[in-house]
């Protein structure tokens, strides 16, 4: 029951961080319009590359370590101060490299500069440290309120198309407040520790490994924008990032699972409890594989009447892009599932870097043909088969710890639900006139469908997000 709370609490926190922008993404895309969204999408792209090298693979690493020593209020507190310490240092010299940077580049310097606020955020980013002792609420509660204020902030304060700059700066101030504001929970988690007992740069190379596949990882998040701007233009950037946004929100709810599980399996790693590990995996992707398939149906037949209400008459190109993105969900999902429950924290982290490197150089070979020839379509087939090549090899790797099959059982039957479900879905569409009430019928229906086959064909819906029952009783013996 923990792991399920923990789930909805991170759930709750991880829809918060993009709660802004996708509230107020159908006003922004109306108010922006193609260019000025693509301009904003543009060098939030350019600047993430310099987010990516303040955190360095300290968020992932700073979690396992905390995790492992949880127990011990001394032990966790030195970790803490050591890995804040290497953080803010890292996040110091990525502004001083950003600066330099914008010695040589000149495009759009004062929306680059308020866009530069997060990589000061990073070094003052402390879930990392929540997320390795298990406890998500505080910073789910916590963060509501800055979300809900930047919120009220956009609809206030961005009012026209040349509004780029002050709906930057409102996001961008939103992240580092945000950031800030989980520093009173520190209080009563951590001793004082002497700095003479500090060793910052003790963490930094098993950092430094994580962050590899991190920068491998980072190819299909902004390569891919970076590319479409320099070969399609900003439109194209558009259009790809609003169909990519309403991806990565399906993702967050059920990446959530891994991001739970992780804290919980590193600790039972240090414990040698092998079998336990084995249960929480084959349970997460009972859950995975359920959920990605309800929202890729879900996403996929509704998405012509979505686009252009959410985005606005001028994102319709959207509607075909979004189609064909949505099998990443399911991808990504699995490939992440892999990385945080059995790779980084079985210390497997030269094959989660083969794996992302691998994807990223499939991805960069991929893009420059695929983009000249069909622009934004392009680019997702690029971002398709790089996650696909990332995923078998992951998997191929899994096979050296576990068999498989406990990973895909009743995968068969949740497909067969989702198709007839689809169908359903596709009829009430079909039927209907449209709009929000339209949407809201078709989720319904599929939902409920959905989840009625899955019990005619022997699945019981309440086992797929049983997450921790039998583990649970594992560790009470």
């Amino acid at each position: 029951m923990k792991l399920l709370k923990n789930y909805l609490y991170n759930t709750g926190y991880q829809l918060l961080a993009i709660l802004v922008p996708l509230v107020t993404m159908p006003y922004i895309s109306r108010v922006l319009g193609p260019q000025g969204l693509g301009v904003y999408s543009f060098t939030n792209a350019t600047i993430s590359y310099f987010v990516l090298a303040a955190n360095l693979g300290l968020a992932v690493y700073g979690t396992n370590q905390i995790a492992a020593h949880r127990d011990q209020v001394e032990d966790r507190s030195q970790q803490f101060y050591e890995i804040t310490g290497l953080r803010l240092l890292v996040s110091l010299v990525a502004f001083l490299a950003f600066a330099g940077f914008m010695l040589v580049y000149h495009q759009y310097p004062a929306i680059m500069l308020a866009q530069s606020i997060n990589i000061l955020a990073v070094g003052f980013d402390f879930s990392w440290f929540f997320t390795g002792l298990e406890d998500f609420k505080k910073v789910t509660l916590r963060n509501t309120v800055v979300k809900l204020a930047t919120l009220v902030l956009v609809f206030v304060f961005v009012r026209r198309a040349s509004d780029v700059l002050t709906y930057t700066l409102i996001i961008s101030l939103s992240t580092l407040v945000g950031n800030l504001s989980l520093l009173p929970f520190l209080k009563g988690q951590l001793q004082w520790v002497k700095r003479r007992r500090l060793k910052i740069w003790h963490h930094f190379w098993p950092a430094l490994v994580l962050f590899i596949p991190q920068v491998a990882s980072q190819v299909y998040l902004v390569v891919n924008k970076t590319m479409l701007g320099a070969l399609a233009g900003v439109t194209a950037v558009a259009y790809f990032t609003s169909a990519d946004s309403i991806v990565r929100i399906a993702l967050t709810l059920v990446t959530s699972i891994s991001t739970v599980l992780m804290p919980r399996i590193a600790n039972a790693v240090a414990q040698h409890r092998t079998q336990e590990i084995k249960t929480y995996m084959a349970g997460s992707f009972r859950f995975i594989n359920a959920l990605s398939l309800l929202l890729i149906i879900g996403i996929a037949t509704t998405a012509p009447t979505l686009v252009p209400l959410f985005f606005g008459t001028k994102f319709l190109p959207v509607i075909p892009l979004l189609i064909l993105e949505t099998p990443i969900i399911l991808l990504i999902c699995w490939s992440g599932a892999l990385t945080t429950q059995y790779l980084i924290p079985f210390g497997q982290t030269r094959y989660y870097t083969v794996a992302t490197v691998l994807g990223a150089l499939v991805n960069i070979a991929l893009n420059p043909g695929l983009i000249s020839q069909w622009g934004a379509h392009g680019a997702v087939v690029a971002t398709l088969v790089s996650e696909l090549v990332v995923v078998v090899y992951m998997f191929y790797r899994l096979t050296k710890f576990m068999a498989l099959r406990p990973l895909f059982e009743g995968l068969f039957r949740l497909i067969v639900a989702g198709a007839v479900s689809a169908g359903l879905g596709l009829l009430v569409l079909h039927l209907w006139a449209g709009g929000w009430l339209a949407i809201g019928v078709v989720a319904l229906v599929e939902t409920s469908a959905y989840l009625g086959l899955l019990k005619v064909l022997g699945l019981n819906p309440r086992d797929l997000i049983r997450l921790d029952a039998q583990s649970e009783e594992g560790v009470n013996r």
